[in-house]
Formats: C-alpha cells, structure tokens, sequence
C-alpha cells in the first residue's frame, strides 16, 4: 500500500473501504467514481493508476465486462470476512432460511461455487516481458563494462611495460650521475687537499724566511702573512675533511680561527672566547674573505685591544639579516692608535668588506670596541 503514494487510486465514493483507505493512507492520491465498474473502467483508459478493492467483485467486473488488461497486482493487510447476505430486521424467518441453505453447502460445493465466480488469479505483478529486458539491459552494461576494463588492462599492461623501461633507464642515469658526482667531490677534496699542502709549504717557506731576517719589523710582516695563509689553510682543510663539501659548519670554521690565532700568539693571559653563528654553511667565495677579515679582527684585538687585560673578552656573532649577513665582533680591551703602523690590516677589512659588497661601523666605548658588519648575499 506504500507503493500507491506516488500514483493515482481509483475508488468509489461512498464506500467503507475508501473511507478506511483515505484514513490509514492518507499520502495516496484518490480518486473517487461512482462505483467499482467506473472505478476499473478509469484504471483500464488509463485515467487512473490502480484500484483496491474485493478480488471477487474485481474479478466478477473482469469476467464479465472484458477488462482483459487488468491484472491483480498484490495482496492488502486488510483482513478477508467472508461473503455475507444482508437482510432488513423484519425478514427474520427469510435470514433463518438463508442461514440454514448457506450450512447445508459442503466445502466442496463452496470451492466450486468460487473458483466459478473468482476465475481471475493473484500473480504477483510480474511482467517476464519487463524482467527480460531489464536482464538484456544488464547483460548489455556487464559486457560494456567488461569490453572497458579488457581495453583498459591492455593500455595498463603497455604503460606499465613503457614505465618499466624507462625506470630502468633512469636508474642507469642515476647511477651514472652519482658515479661522477663521486669522483667530482674526490677530485675537489683532491684539489682543496693540494691546496691546503701547498699552503703549508708557503707557510714553512716563510717561516724559514722569519727565522733568517734580522729586523724585527720584517719578522712581525712575515708573521701576520703566515697568519693569513693560515686562515685560507683552515678553510681547505675544513672542506677536505668534511662529508660534504658543500657543507662547511659555518660556527665551527668561525670557532676553529679564533682558536688557532689565540694558540699562535702563545698568551698566557686568560682570554675568553664566546662564538655564536646560526648560519649553517656559506659559500667559498664568501667564507674566504669573512676568514681574513677575521683573522685581521682577532690580529688586533691580541696585539692592542686586549693585550694588557688580564680578563679579557671576544664575542663574535655572526647570523643571517635581511638580503644578507651580520657580522659582530666586540673584545673589551682598549684600543690605541700605533703611530709607526702602516695600517694594512685595516686596509685589508676594508678591501674583503667591500668584496662582499658590504660595510661596517666602528663603535669605541670605555666597555670596548666594536665592529659592526652588513654583508649581502653572494649572487654567485
């Protein structure tokens, strides 16, 4: 009866089963004639979709007015009473008679009786007609279907067959590449090797030179130009060492400098050294130039700034900023002017600083002195 909610329903006016239906269905769309012969001639023009009513009455209609394409469809929850006679309270022995033939039928009369009035059957509502074409349908969208997923594995087996050859193609490329990529990091771990030798040869050559000349001004010349070969000596040997020499701890360079100019200076004065760098690794190009001015930085501050402290202080930072770097370098000694200086060191900041294509400040307080340094990406 759900089923009926979204069609049209042919039943008679005035009947108890329409009223009931109205009630319990109240969703169904009715549509009331007069009586049950309008009601299926309504349902066979088409003007109405189905009709409910008693399978012995629709099946008289059917027998006998030749609606012979309507079909019983399905059962209702309706309960069944039976066929009953109907007489008026004043025809008492009439009922009395009727009751006494209705008993007297055998069930095998009853049967007879039925199955000669109600011809028309309950057959479920199935039409083969419709099943047959919904199972062609079907068949038809399987073998689509399956026609789709033969074409489709065929171009998968291709692709994959295509992606295998060029996989390996590719794994051979490779292979290749990190062959040469191998022998390009020895070859240049060969060569900053060489050039770190060669360096220590120039230092040996000048300090064998220092040991020979007699002035002491020449032999303070050599010493600063050992200390700068030194400084691009550290750098090679860092490179050589590493896993990677694209990768240069920028902290451990700056770190390692400081500590081979306190050592070659000999001071037995308490000298305390604080390096702070966040920069993880720079260029060569870059890491060349930032060496010596270093190496020129920490020069002085032994030789001047602090040379008669007996606590003294470095503190050099050095971090990102901007479109470049920062480079901070205080100690706390006191600085003087040397009146018998040629001030190369100084001009050798300023050559590395403008290398860089930077620039500095120099701040001098009675705390210490500072150089304050801005450097900018390297374009290369």
């Amino acid at each position: 009866m759900d089923d009926l909610n979204t069609i049209s329903v042919a039943l008679p006016a005035n009947y108890y089963s329409t009223e009931m239906i109205a009630k319990d269905y109240p969703e169904i769309n009715i549509k009331e004639f007069n009586g049950v012969y309008e009601c299926l001639e309504e349902l066979s023009y088409g003007d109405a979709d189905a009709f409910v009513g008693n399978l012995g009455v629709i099946s008289y209609h059917i027998n006998n007015s030749g609606f012979t394409n309507l079909k019983i469809a399905a059962p209702t929850s309706y309960k069944t009473n039976g066929i009953a006679l109907a007489v008026t309270k004043d025809w008492v022995v009439f009922r009395d008679i009727a009751n006494k033939v209705f008993a007297s039928i055998s069930p095998t009369e009853r049967e007879q009786i039925r199955n000669e009035w109600i011809a028309v059957r309950y057959e479920h509502g199935v039409s083969w007609k419709e099943v047959f074409k919904w199972i062609s349908f079907g068949l038809l969208i399987i073998l689509a279907v399956f026609l789709f997923l033969l074409y489709w594995n065929k171009r998968l087996r291709k692709e994959i067959k295509l992606r295998k050859l060029k996989e390996k193609q590719l794994n051979k490329s490779m292979k290749l590449i990190r062959k040469q990529d191998t022998d390009k990091k020895v070859l240049l771990q060969e060569i900053h090797h060489r050039v770190k030798n060669n360096l220590q040869i120039i230092t040996s050559i000048m300090n064998l030179q220092s040991n020979i000349v007699s002035d002491p001004n020449s032999k303070q010349v050599l010493k600063d130009a050992i200390d700068r070969i030194k400084s691009i000596a550290l750098i090679h040997d860092k490179i050589y060492n590493s896993k990677n020499i694209s990768d240069v701890s920028t902290n451990d360079y700056i770190q390692s400098l400081a500590e081979e100019v306190l050592h070659n200076f000999s001071m037995e004065k308490n000298i305390q050294l604080n390096v702070n760098s966040n920069v993880d690794n720079i260029q060569l190009d870059t890491l060349v130039p930032l060496a010596l001015i270093l190496n020129e930085l920490l020069t002085n501050s032994l030789k001047y700034g602090v040379k008669n402290k007996n606590n003294g202080r470095i503190n050099i930072e050095f971090k990102p900023r901007y479109t470049g770097y920062e480079l901070k370098y205080f100690d706390n000694g006191e600085w003087y002017d040397n009146p018998d200086s040629d001030h190369f060191g100084t001009s050798l900041i300023n050559v590395f600083t403008e290398q860089l294509d930077g620039e500095y400040s120099l701040n001098k307080s009675k705390e210490g002195t500072e150089y304050l340094f801005q450097f900018k990406y390297s374009k290369s």
